[in-house]
């Protein structure tokens, strides 16, 4: 028998900030704070301002378990959206996505990026149809 799920959801987006300074005591910082059974379905990286590192600024998307989960050294250095990659992985319990920021040389004094992450959490329903 074909059973037909007639509860349809909106993706979420939640998105984070990021200045040099934000990173200057903890590499690591909470991007967005996820549900369980959430997964994330598309995201990127705004850089608005470039950090101005002398050799490197790159910066790793992921959660806990695995910091580079949604992106691996996304250059922080150039001005531009840089897409993250989806990998399917369903949260099994609340638990944050975060940002991890590395950089090489003379440390960065300026720069700026945006993170979005949007996703889907289990048991939600935004509205029903036929």
């Amino acid at each position: 028998m074909n059973k037909s799920n007639y509860e349809h959801q909106w993706p979420l987006v939640g998105h984070n900030s990021f200045l040099v300074v934000d990173f200057a005591t903890l590499a690591t910082q909470k991007v967005i704070g996820l549900p369980a059974g959430a997964q994330v379905i598309n995201g990127w990286v705004l850089v608005t301002t470039p950090y101005d590192s002398a050799t490197t600024a790159v910066l790793d998307v992921g959660d806990v378990a695995l910091p580079n989960r949604y992106a691996n050294d996304i250059d922080l250095k150039t001005a531009g959206r840089k897409n993250l990659t989806p990998t399917g992985f369903l949260t099994t319990a609340a638990g944050a996505v975060t940002a991890t920021f590395t950089q090489t040389g003379t440390p960065a004094t300026v720069g700026e990026a945006r993170v979005y992450i949007e996703y889907i959490a289990a048991r939600k329903s935004d509205e029903i149809q036929d």
